[in-house]
């Protein structure tokens, strides 16, 4: 971290006007990255990069440099949080050459003599030429009332909070002991005369624990303390760095890791950082994949740049967007042993995903707890090339991240064909992972199923209907069974759910899929008893239909929508939950085409607003259309490995809980 003194130098040229002063005009279930970039400048092209990571350390002077810069960062990611560097240990000699209306400068011009750590001969204590040590004990004589360890975090609030560009604070050189770094020629009582270095030890440990507790007093338990240089404060932080994480072995700092993360206050911060020596080597993948599944171990965040001379990178790696969820098991060793000294190979599993971590010399090949599916990665193709696993094989010093393949209890709230071969897209028609089996042993092959919280009492239910049987097994134990469409309709049953009457539990929506049947709305509450009913289309019209609901216009209140099935035009129709008409129907496609249609709802694009996405009919050339609730078309494509035969069947389902819905489309398997 001492890099910040170089850089303090450059930004107070800046600041006196030797520089023009530029102005510049203007990321989930991904694993957690923090960029700690110090670097003197905020170009417009770094506030874009930079938004991109869930936590950012920037240097405090940076509130008075490229205060609008910060503000472009947290206006293209809302949920960025973003800290102030302030050194809890030292002060840069380049502060006090800074602008006087910095606060770096500010702080400098206010630190008296007395609150420098000193050596018996009056000299400035320094391991660092540029960097003066501060006197965080409480040995030394007080300044109007105040020492360093009571006056730092009232300044923070006023000087940095105030200004509402920060969510906390980055304390580096937070050392535990002061004899380690300095060396034991030290006189923080100033008569003198060197004390023992236990007591300075002691002593700065004590009076840098009040420090801490005073920057939280002074800024509210509402922002974000992350510290440097000891896990000795972790009780008393959100989190520690651990930088240079594992240059100098990995066992012992991954087990200090996991206790620190086991202290800090929430939410938790705790941060691994990777970096390569001080070299420009971005391309070194091994190292920071395992430095990346090393924090994913342990649920920490994750940051690799170039060092403490390159603290400010926007290296991008295909890991930082892969969707791997939440930890659902503990950290485990699945080869070798656990140790606080010797390396092991670990993996953790995520409801998504699994992380791997090999520290040790050997490579390792594992058989894995189910199928998974490398990240399809556009740098290391070697590693990730997408390819589905069961078995892989981990170099020495490398880790690797793998995504859980799609299951059938992955979609909910849709309903979809027990044991299709689902492919994954999104709105352009871009697959998004590789295809799998939505497949439950536990219901009939061909049964169209769906998952939900029907009764909303916090557990899945399940509803699956064939054959004109429809069946709810409830999460309590319940379950209920009905044919809807009478005992004679022996077809197959499309399902959707939602709330239509505004009572706490939702409905069954329901319409026969055919053959030979008027394609009847039904509306079931959870006694499978029938709440509204009606035509969809003329009773003439024996072709059954789908059904979806969403809410297209953002009203809170839900519409219904379906589309004819084989035999009738691609007329999509639209109703209010009670039956009457919502909206004009349009026609999909072609009005002449005589397939039908498959209709789905939802927010494919994240816009906040539901959808209407329809699949072409068989018979037809296979095309899924994606339209706004005012009829505009908005995304179209062609998917793979479907057939004219067959039609497109979309399900439209949130998979990774990001805000942006998937769709899914049944094909066959290759």
């Amino acid at each position: 971290m001492k890099r910040m003194i170089a850089i303090l130098a450059v930004l107070a040229v800046i600041g006196t006007g030797l520089y023009p002063a530029a102005v510049f005009a203007t990321q989930d279930g991904s694993p957690k990255i923090l960029n700690l970039y110090l670097g003197y400048q905020i170009t417009d092209k770094a506030a874009q990069e930079l938004s991109k990571w869930d936590i950012v350390v920037l240097d405090m002077d940076q509130q008075f440099q490229f205060p609008e810069q910060i503000r472009k960062i947290r206006s293209l990611n809302p949920q960025i949080k973003i800290l102030a560097y302030v050194s809890a240990g030292e002060i840069a000699d380049a502060r006090f050459r800074g602008d006087p209306r910095s606060p770096g400068r500010k702080l400098a011009n206010s630190i008296p003599g007395v609150w420098f750590l000193k050596r018996p001969d009056g000299s400035h204590a320094t391991w660092w030429p540029g960097a003066y040590a501060m006197n965080a004990t409480n040995l030394g004589p007080t300044y109007k009332g105040k020492r360093w360890n009571t006056f730092l975090g009232p300044f923070i609030r006023d000087e940095m909070m105030s200004t509402g560009l920060w969510d906390g604070v980055f304390l580096d050189a937070a050392y535990e002991q002061v004899t380690g770094f300095f060396g034991p020629n030290l006189d923080p009582d100033l008569n003198g005369v060197a004390n023992p270095s236990k007591q300075n030890d002691e002593a700065y440990h004590e009076g840098m624990t009040i420090l801490i507790n005073n920057v939280r007093s002074a800024i509210g338990n509402d922002k974000l303390i992350l510290n440097n240089s000891s896990a000795a404060y972790a009780s008393v932080t959100n989190g520690t760095l651990f930088e240079n994480f594992p240059r100098y072995g990995w066992a012992s700092p991954f087990s200090e890791l996991r206790t620190a993360l086991s202290k800090n206050r929430n939410p938790k911060i705790s941060t691994i950082n990777t970096n390569t020596n001080n070299k420009e080597q971005p391309t070194d993948y091994r190292l920071m994949r395992l430095g990346l599944t090393s924090s994913l171990l342990a649920d920490a965040f994750f940051s690799f740049d170039a060092g403490d001379a390159g603290h400010q990178r926007t290296w991008w790696y295909d890991e930082y967007a892969a969707i791997i969820g939440e930890p659902r098991l503990g950290a485990k060793v699945v080869s070798g042993s656990v140790s606080k000294t010797t390396p092991a190979v670990w993996w953790r599993e995520y409801t998504q995903g699994l992380a791997i971590a090999n520290p040790t010399n050997k490579a390792v090949q594992l058989d894995l707890p189910g199928e998974f599916e490398k990240v399809s990665g556009q740098q290391d193709r070697a590693t990730n090339d997408g390819s589905i696993v069961k078995s892989v094989t981990v170099p020495a010093q490398d880790g690797i991240v793998l995504l859980r393949r799609g299951e059938a209890l992955d979609i909910y709230g849709s309903g979809y064909t027990n044991g299709a071969f689902m492919q994954v897209y999104n709105q352009k028609g871009e697959r998004l992972r590789n295809a799998f089996f939505a497949s439950r042993s536990d219901i009939p092959g061909g049964a169209t199923v769906l998952e939900a919280d029907i009764d909303i009492d916090g557990q899945p239910d399940t509803a699956f209907a064939k054959d004109g049987l429809l069946t709810v097994r409830f999460g309590n134990g319940i379950t209920r069974t009905v044919r809807p469409y009478g005992k004679n309709y022996k077809g197959g049953i499309a399902l959707a759910v939602g709330q239509t009457d505004g009572t706490l539990a939702q409905e069954l929506i329901l319409t026969p899929t055919g053959p030979n049947v008027a394609s009847t709305v039904l509306i079931l509450n959870t006694q499978l008893h029938i709440v509204t009913k009606w035509l969809a289309y003329l009773p003439n019209f024996r072709g059954g239909s789908s059904v979806a609901i969403g809410d297209i216009d953002e009203d809170d209140k839900r519409e219904i929508f379906t589309a004819p099935g084989l035999g009738g035009g691609p007329h999509i129709r639209s109703f209010k939950t009670d039956g009457a008409i919502w909206s004009g129907g349009f026609f999909a496609f072609g009005s002449d085409q005589r397939g039908g249609a498959n209709i789905a709802v939802g927010d494919v694009d994240g816009d906040g607003y539901d959808d209407v996405v329809v699949g072409s009919g068989p018979g037809t050339d296979p095309v899924l259309r994606v339209y706004d609730g005012k009829r505009n078309l908005k995304y179209e494509f062609t998917p793979v490995g479907v057939t004219r035969e067959t039609g497109v069947k979309p399900v439209v389902v949130d998979m990774n809980a990001d805000g942006q819905a998937e769709i899914l489309i049944s094909s066959l398997p290759f």
